[in-house]
């Protein structure tokens, strides 16, 4: 196929890649439509400060600002825009020795990924949780497992961690 044509290419340049199994056009610009209607979802949500918990984004591997409408526009974004998240990941390393990283859904892809960008690196304590490696948990399921592994790690919990969308 022309990807990996592409990722032959790469290799001849020294450029490493990982072709990733996706459902959808995820960070790209045939999710537009379903950008717009989740803006429109996130309207009808109220965002509230948290705790200072500090959460990277993949779109520019920064941290998320402050102003919860700011987030909203981030998270709406990142539907259509590519991802940076080895430098996201970098970013976070640069800024804390003990990291708990998370992935909430039926694969661990992304914690290869890091596990990845990691490898060689004792400095820093570091904690992998995938709440739903087998696909067979529901969301409230993988996020109460979240929580509790937080818990077992003698990690704060994000705020008051309360919980509760309505999506029309």
């Amino acid at each position: 196929t022309a990807l990996e044509a592409f990722k032959a290419d790469l290799k001849t340049m020294d450029v490493q890649s990982v072709m990733l199994k996706v459902s959808h056009a995820f960070h790209t610009p045939y999710m537009s439509q379903a950008a717009e209607k989740f803006a429109r979802t996130l309207s009808e949500i109220s965002f509230h400060k948290g705790s200072g918990a500090k959460v990277f984004a993949g779109k520019t591997g920064d941290i998320y600002p402050d102003s919860c409408d700011a987030q909203k526009d981030r998270l709406v974004e990142q539907l259509t825009s590519p991802v940076l998240f080895e430098g996201a990941v970098q970013r976070l390393l640069q800024r804390e020795s003990k990291i708990v990283f998370a992935e909430l859904g039926p694969k661990t892809t992304l914690t290869a990924l890091i596990k990845a960008t990691l490898s060689g690196d004792s400095n820093r304590t570091t904690w992998f949780l995938a709440a739903n490696p087998g696909g067979d948990k529901t969301w409230t399921e993988q996020l109460a497992q979240f929580v509790a592994e937080l818990c077992c790690l003698g990690r704060a919990i994000p705020g008051s961690l309360a919980l509760q969308l309505t999506v029309p």
